[in-house]
């Protein structure tokens, strides 16, 4: 669906901070820098390096973006059908598709990009934690899903916040019904539950906490104040 509509239709930027971003990234702004407004300075700081490393040739800014995007599209996608009947599955993927992901992919800006993958995020970890998969399975949706959090708290953290409190009713709701549903004391049950997203928080907060260190000791702190 992504190559057809590559094919179909030109990209471009919705709003002009994701074009700032990548010219302070990639140096058409004079100097490269990895202190930027809107995004957290680590992933400002690998774009960078990959920027030196290829020699600027390609809209690395951009590919994450895509990359971002297709990882999570492709994940609710496959929660969709894990868990529903096959015709069924394909139909909600679609309906998915043509009105998300469409928009998505022509009009690109880290505010939805980061919004989608917050989402698929937090829908993988959930069905990490049901009863559907097998123990390896689980593992590899728990890790994908802490990793997609990760990278849209680092591209937009407003929108990583909100994507989390407009899925926290569904997340408490998943665990009330587990922990209901399990043999053991409902505090442990709902502990083991509640621990993955603990860890994808911690880590959530460490990559925040540390964007505004650096920016605390940066030379350009005034403009972030």
């Amino acid at each position: 669906f992504l190559f057809l509509l590559l094919k179909v239709f030109s990209p471009r930027y919705e709003i002009n901070d994701d074009i700032f971003i990548s010219m302070f990234i990639d140096g058409q702004m004079a100097d490269k820098s990895s202190y930027i407004l809107f995004c957290n300075y680590f992933l400002a700081a690998v774009l960078e390096w990959l920027y030196d490393l290829t020699s600027n040739a390609y809209p690395l800014y951009s590919y994450f973006q895509y990359g971002l995007l297709f990882l999570s599209f492709t994940g609710i996608s496959y929660i969709l059908l894990r868990r529903c009947d096959f015709f069924a599955a394909v139909a909600a993927a679609a309906c998915l598709l043509g009105a998300f992901a469409a928009e998505c992919y022509i009009w690109l800006t880290y505010t939805k990009t980061a919004g989608i993958g917050v989402t698929a995020g937090v829908l993988l970890m959930l069905f990490a934690k049901s009863e559907t998969p097998d123990k390896r399975e689980s593992r590899s949706c728990l890790v994908a899903g802490i990793a997609l959090c990760l990278a849209s708290c680092a591209l937009r953290t407003e929108s990583f916040v909100t994507g989390l409190a407009l899925l926290f009713p569904v997340g408490l709701y998943e665990m009330i019904r587990n922990v209901r549903s399990s043999g053991q004391k409902k505090f442990r049950a709902a502990a083991v539950y509640f621990r993955p997203f603990l860890m994808m928080l911690l880590l959530a907060a460490g990559l925040y906490g540390g964007n505004a260190l650096m920016w605390r000791e940066s030379p350009y702190k005034e403009y972030k104040d």
